[in-house]
């Protein structure tokens, strides 16, 4: 997250998500981040959102990115808002997958690479010890 340089919050956020995560190597990233915006896109766009339309996808979307715990909700608030710009350029692009595809990739590469960057603020280490690797 470009936030956790400024806020407590995003650090936060960043040390329980690297917590879930676990340490990724650079092939894991971007694996991870490939087939995630790629099933995520043709689940939620290509299917839902043609089905029932960009406001239940986008709804959706964020919901099923609920973790029920407050340091969790930047991230459920963020994807909700993610739902609605990658339903828009589904739209804008006459339904077509390659746009929100890339989008959805670029941010996850990004962010996973980013909480693999992420300090452990209890050990002051480069990376917390691997935990279980599950998104």
């Amino acid at each position: 997250m470009l936030s956790s340089s400024r806020y407590g919050w995003a650090r936060a956020l960043e040390q329980e998500l690297k917590g879930i995560v676990g340490d990724l190597g650079g092939w894991e990233v971007l694996v991870l981040a490939a087939t995630s915006s790629l099933a995520e896109e043709a689940a939620f766009r290509a299917v839902l959102q043609e089905q029932a339309g960009l406001p239940v996808a986008a709804l959706t979307f964020g919901l099923l990115h609920t973790i029920p715990r407050r340091v969790f909700l930047p991230w459920t608030a963020f994807a909700l808002a993610m739902g609605v710009a990658l339903g828009a350029l589904y739209e804008v692009h006459g339904g077509a997958l390659v746009a929100p595809v890339t989008a959805h990739f670029l941010i996850n590469l990004v962010n996973l690479r980013r909480i693999g960057r992420c300090r452990s603020e209890a050990t002051g280490a480069g990376t917390l010890s691997a935990g279980p690797h599950r998104v």
